[in-house]
């Protein structure tokens, strides 16, 4: 059973999983109003990162963006253990679902400024771009690359908490990253998808969801001889396809209600203290949602989005929410759903509006996406010995 042994998150709101974290709790957002965001015209709400704080992003020549953000995540969740990410025994995960995408638009940012994205076309790929980012650390192994659209973050989760369990590896660094651009904003907007105003998970008023950028980082460990009460240990999880269709949820929740009911077919649920939902703010997903806790007879356990905070960090998101999550029920605190006032999903679930607080110790994380594919996990932290 896998530990979580450190974390990072780098987003708007922060360089850290624990400024993430507080700034979250006190109800802040990067979101914002753009007009023809890059050059894609129209209004849209985003979360983007601050030209202050790209700027504290170390560089790495003929790196991209995405690569040294992802580069520098994993060293500061690296920075308080004594892991070697560049050991054989380590293994590194890569969840995105865009990688360099922003590359086919003519020009990229990198460390030497604005540059024809031709010159860079060997990173487009993510296999090539992920394995840059590990040779940057010296690691030996080829990495891993999970790119399952928006559930991409928990995939990765998932697959390294098996590959532990086989022994191979002593530890698995599971980092994502996806950063905006002119390609992935106009793919979200050709499905109608993307809100002009602050979106509302669950909220009778959504109209849609505010892409996010992020990059994030979780160090799993299976050593046995991890401190036991110290950590949160990844208890179960579970991946399903609804087979319904390419860009819309199954509208009985098949997949999502699968998933669920996999996780929890041998853990008391009483023991839960709260359900991270997706809570996109799409009609459709927020739909699909409450009626797959609702068959499940999960409809009173409190339920919360942090989409009104980060946004939808695409391949960071599972991580990004986890760590939250994680933050929040160690802290006793359940947190509010934010730009949420009045239910809008005929399944009468408990979203929850305003932080609340909780004596228990784990949480069920459920997340869906684009091909029908569906996740969930449960995480619990280890009670003191």
């Amino acid at each position: 059973m896998s530990r979580i042994i450190s974390d990072n998150i780098i987003s708007p709101l922060g360089s850290s999983s624990t400024e993430n974290y507080l700034r979250i709790k006190n109800g802040e957002s990067r979101i914002a109003e753009y007009v023809d965001p890059y050059g894609v015209p129209g209004k849209f709400s985003l979360s983007r990162f601050s030209q202050e704080l790209i700027k504290t992003v170390p560089r790495h020549p003929g790196y991209s963006l995405f690569e040294d953000l992802i580069i520098m995540s994993v060293k500061s969740a690296l920075e308080h253990t004594d892991i070697n990410a560049g050991a054989p025994s380590t293994l590194f995960v890569i969840s995105s679902i865009m990688g360099n995408a922003g590359m086919m638009g003519g020009y990229i940012e990198t460390s030497d400024g604005k540059v024809d994205a031709k010159a860079y076309h060997d990173q487009l790929g993510l296999s090539e771009s992920s394995q840059r980012i590990t040779n940057a650390f010296g690691n030996p192994n080829t990495p891993v690359v999970i790119s399952n659209a928006c559930i991409s973050g928990v995939s990765a989760q998932l697959l390294a908490d098996r590959i532990l369990s086989m022994g191979r590896f002593k530890n698995v660094i599971v980092t994502g990253c996806d950063i905006l651009s002119k390609f992935v904003l106009s793919g979200f907007n050709s499905l109608r998808a993307v809100s002009r105003h602050p979106c509302r998970p669950f909220d009778e008023c959504r109209t849609g969801i505010n892409l996010g950028e992020a990059a994030a980082t979780m160090v799993l460990s299976g050593d046995s001889d991890a401190e036991i009460g110290r950590y949160w240990r990844l208890v179960a999880g579970a991946q399903r396809n609804d087979s319904f269709h390419i860009s819309a949820p199954s509208p009985k929740a098949e997949g999502c209600f699968s998933a669920i009911r996999n996780v929890l077919k041998d853990y008391d649920v009483s023991k839960i203290a709260c359900i991270n939902a997706h809570g996109t703010a799409t009609m459709y997903n927020d739909e699909m949602e409450a009626m797959a806790l609702t068959r499940m007879g999960l409809q009173d356990i409190p339920v919360y989005s942090l989409k009104g905070y980060v946004g939808h960090t695409m391949g960071a998101s599972g991580i990004i929410e986890s760590i939250i999550s994680m933050k929040a029920v160690e802290d006793h605190t359940v947190i509010g759903t934010r730009g949420f006032e009045a239910l809008g999903v005929r399944n009468p679930v408990h979203i929850v509006k305003k932080n609340q607080s909780t004596d228990k110790r784990a949480f069920l994380k459920i997340i869906s996406g684009f091909g029908g594919v569906n996740a969930a996990v449960i995480y619990e932290k280890e009670a003191i010995r």
